[in-house]
C-alpha cells in the first residue's frame, strides 16, 4: 500500500536501541559522560534493548541515518491512525 507523505502518524520508540547506519556499518546509539556528554554508537548495541551496555568503540566518521530495518530502528508508527479512502462512485463494468 502507498501512503502519501503529506499524512502524518504519530511514531514512538519500540524499546530496542535507536539503530543507526552510515550505510555500510549498523550500531545501536549509546549515551557516555567524562568531561562532556556524548553519543556514540556500538555495533553490540544495535537491536538490543533500550538500557543495554557494550563498552567496544566503533568507529565511523561518515554521516548517519536512521537504519530502514524495522526490526533494529528503535522507532515504530501507528499506521492505524491513517485515515482510510472512501470513494464516492463505484464503477461497474
Amino acid at each position: 500500500a502507498h501512503i502519501a507523505l503529506s499524512i502524518s502518524v504519530p511514531c514512538r520508540g519500540n524499546g530496542i536501541t535507536l539503530g543507526i547506519t552510515d550505510g555500510t556499518k549498523y550500531i545501536g546509539m549509546q549515551a557516555g559522560s567524562g568531561t562532556a556528554v556524548y553519543f556514540s554508537g556500538r555495533t553490540g548495541l544495535y537491536g538490543e534493548p533500550v538500557g543495554s551496555s557494550y563498552t567496544t568503540a566503533t568507529a565511523i566518521t561518515k554521516s548517519l541515518g536512521i537504519t530502514t530495518d524495522p526490526d533494529s530502528s528503535g522507532i515504530v508508527c501507528d499506521l492505524s491512525a491513517i485515515p482510510t479512502f472512501k470513494p464516492y462512485f463505484y464503477i461497474r463494468y
